[in-house]
């Protein structure tokens, strides 16, 4: 009895904290929706709570295609008074006569309660591609911009133009990024931008201001082909940058406040298919808890938060949200101690709905306990999206012929078919398998793990499956 309670203590000990008292609850709504008022196409989801538990969430109103700036979009709104089960009717926060207003990002200051909603201005024919270098502002060039609300979001101020303040002549455009910014402890705003330069080359850097939005610098470049990124600060007052960059989330660190950064480097645990992501700094029980949302695989699908307890280094915990077509997230901390993301979802692409998400940790991280190995598959991973069937490549140095498996026995048996897969430099996996992240880079441990880089090694993996030893493509029980 001794010894089993001593195993007990350390399996607790080894895990992450986990919010045991409180039952998990996860629900959702839809906010904006294709076709809804006449607009063609709602995207780029912004979201934040008021110093007052106002939920604001703001988004593009395409009125007539999906396509970005210079197309004709305006910035609509709708607001929540009762944490997101209910939103009042859409309404415009800014529209142009001519060009276009997108791209919307929200700060809240908590030195006044203000919220800030930061954006893009495109004059008539003019986005980030077609912008022109020479100028800090005017009609051949994309405009940094925002917009302030001192009630809630119940009325907002005129635009404001901080082009000319953090714009270099020389850049051929610029656009800020859309989410959510933060304040960080020192009261600085930090405004994640994209710039191309003169060479053509694009780089994430931040937009800065020490005086509560009143005037604006700019950082320094954090790195070539870097593109929409966010930013949370870390314990000490580490800023780490999360940029969109290819396959897996380019990554950098800054001591100065956000202004200068360290070398970037690529986080081979954040699968990414080139989309914006969330990331925000959830405070627990004394502990520090980074929160992560993209779209968990190399297409535009399968929305996944995921958890780290150590800045940001590993990402212990996953959940997928929705496993469907996904798109742009955005994520915050509710003052309640519960999560709210923001979204772009769909049936056939992930342009058709933006949706609020509410969950609380102990969702996120039953997760954990429910895949953990021994344990049946209680929902994690559909069973009709796994479908029995797991698919590998095998390692570049042998014949890289593909190698199809199927389970042949109980609720999955089939027919070999062919799904959609993750790609890595080193093998294929069954798109079932995604938003594990026990490990790094690695959907599945239980079979396909990272140590397995063998011929013997592969066959052993696709053994697991075929015994039904994968706890992921177990059926479930209960």
């Amino acid at each position: 009895m001794k010894t089993i309670s001593l195993l007990f203590a350390f399996l607790i000990a080894a895990c992450p904290p986990i919010v045991a008292s409180e039952a998990a609850f996860f629900w959702q709504t839809e906010v904006f929706r294709q076709g809804n008022g006449g607009v063609h196409t709602y995207r780029i989801p912004a979201l934040i709570e008021t110093q007052k538990g106002v939920l604001i969430a703001v988004a593009d109103a395409r009125h007539d295609s999906n396509r970005d700036l210079p197309a004709r979009i305006s910035l609509v709104m709708r607001r929540s008074v009762d944490g997101g089960k209910h939103w009042e009717p859409a309404r415009t926060i800014r529209e142009v006569n001519e060009g276009g207003v997108g791209d919307a990002s929200l700060l809240l200051d908590r030195s006044n309660g203000r919220v800030w909603c930061f954006h893009n201005y495109g004059p008539p024919g003019i986005g980030f591609q077609t912008a022109k270098p020479g100028a800090r502002t005017g009609p051949t060039t994309l405009q940094f911009q925002a917009i302030h609300s001192d009630d809630d979001g119940a009325t907002w101020s005129e635009a404001i133009d901080f082009t000319p303040q953090v714009k270099d002549p020389s850049w051929q455009a610029m656009f800020s990024t859309s989410g959510t910014d933060i304040q960080i402890s020192s009261g600085r705003f930090l405004v994640p931008l994209v710039m191309r330069d003169s060479q053509g080359i694009i780089h994430s850097l931040n937009g800065y201001s020490d005086d509560h939005g009143k005037t604006w610098n700019r950082g320094e470049p954090i790195g070539k082909g870097t593109d929409e990124s966010h930013n949370v600060e870390l314990q000490g007052g580490l800023i780490l940058q999360n940029m969109r960059n290819g396959r897996t989330r380019a990554i950098a660190r800054s001591h100065d406040g956000g202004v200068f950064f360290g070398p970037v480097s690529h986080d081979p645990a954040l699968i990414d298919p080139g989309c914006n992501a969330g990331i925000t700094r959830y405070h627990s029980a004394g502990k520090d808890i980074l929160v992560f949302t993209n779209a968990a695989s190399t297409r535009r699908e399968n929305l996944t938060v995921k958890l780290s307890y150590d800045g940001g280094r590993t990402w212990p915990v996953a959940r997928v949200i929705d496993a469907g077509p996904a798109g742009y997230s955005t994520v915050i901390p509710l003052h309640d101690g519960t999560i709210g993301v923001l979204y772009e979802r769909g049936e056939t692409n992930a342009a058709e709905r933006i949706a609020f998400a509410r969950f609380n940790l102990a969702w996120v991280t039953e997760s954990r306990r429910q895949n953990a190995p021994g344990l049946r598959n209680r929902g994690r991973v559909p069973v009709e999206r796994c479908r029995g069937v797991a698919q590998a490549s095998k390692p570049s140095s042998f014949d890289p012929a593909t190698i199809i498996v199927s389970l042949r026995s109980g609720p999955f048996e089939t027919e070999p078919i062919s799904t959609p897969v993750f790609s890595s430099k080193k093998f294929r996996y069954c798109r079932a398998c995604l938003g594990r992240s026990d490990i790094r880079a690695i959907p599945c441990v239980d079979c396909f793990h990272p140590g397995r880089r063998s011929k013997t090694g592969l066959i052993a993996s696709i053994r697991r499956v075929l015994a039904g030893m994968c706890v992921m493509t177990r059926p479930s029980t209960s």
